[in-house]
């Protein structure tokens, strides 16, 4: 049960007053105002609850991808996209991702690719679907609305949430997870795009934060400047507290 008080809505603010909003915010209170927010919220709960879902939609999304790729003759392709899901989680806990992963591309690669594509295709689009409605009841909650939409309006628009924001979530995973080794053969595009991608790929992530943030509360959004610094401060702190976390476990004996 979130404690936290309902968020005004807003109707008359335009793009100026978002850039004139994050010149003149107060880190310290910004940062405050977040964690009170989360805490009477219960954020932390559904943070983790949404963490879950999307590692549950993370397997079959591999299963997905390296199947897809080794019917497309994609051997390299299919060999970075395992790679790049194992080193997700740095230090101990890589091994529960290296396995979990590991037996998915294995089970791609053992079987036949369409099949493998095919068998795991629906548990990949039920669980995305499931992990962006859980982010409509995460958002709901932190701007203090109690009761989500009806199902069939909250997973209608999680389902095209999906494939919105989540076709961006995937380029921007290309780009930086993927994209190291692309255009390896031209030396100075190969430097260009060492550093072009990491631009790109945080402007591919900030727009499919802004379009989720857009869609998944229910309630009237502000314009897509204002969600975009949101998306740019959602951003920066996940930046932040992921390497945070990744000195935390690869520092610690165990997990």
């Amino acid at each position: 049960m979130s404690s936290a008080t309902t968020v005004p809505e807003t109707t008359h603010l335009t793009g100026n007053r978002a850039v004139d909003a994050i010149r003149h915010a107060k880190f310290g209170a910004l940062m405050r105002d977040s964690l009170m927010r989360l805490r009477f919220a219960d954020g932390f709960s559904h943070c983790r609850a949404m963490a879950f879902q999307v590692m549950i939609t993370l397997i079959p999304g591999t299963i997905v991808l390296v199947a897809l790729a080794s019917e497309l003759r994609w051997g390299s392709l299919s060999d970075s996209i395992v790679r790049t899901t194992e080193s997700l989680a740095p230090g101990p806990s890589a091994d529960v991702f290296r396995t979990a992963f590991g037996q998915g591309s294995e089970t791609s690669r053992t079987h036949s690719g369409w099949s493998a594509f095919a068998v795991a295709l629906p548990p990949f689009l039920i669980s995305g679907a499931t992990a962006f409605g859980q982010v409509e009841r995460t958002a709901n909650r932190i701007y203090g609305i109690e009761a989500d939409r009806r199902s069939v309006e909250k997973y209608t628009r999680a389902t095209v949430s999906m494939f919105t924001a989540g076709t961006l979530l995937v380029l921007c995973f290309l780009v930086l997870g993927l994209g190291r080794t692309w255009m390896s053969d031209h030396p100075t595009w190969s430097a260009v795009w060492s550093i072009g991608r990491w631009p790109l790929g945080l402007g591919l992530l900030i727009g499919a934060v802004a379009l989720v943030f857009r869609s998944a509360p229910r309630r009237h959004q502000p314009t897509m400047s204002w969600l975009a610094v949101g998306g740019l401060i959602s951003v920066v702190g996940t930046v932040i507290v992921s390497l945070l976390l990744a000195l935390y476990l690869t520092a610690s004996k165990g997990f």
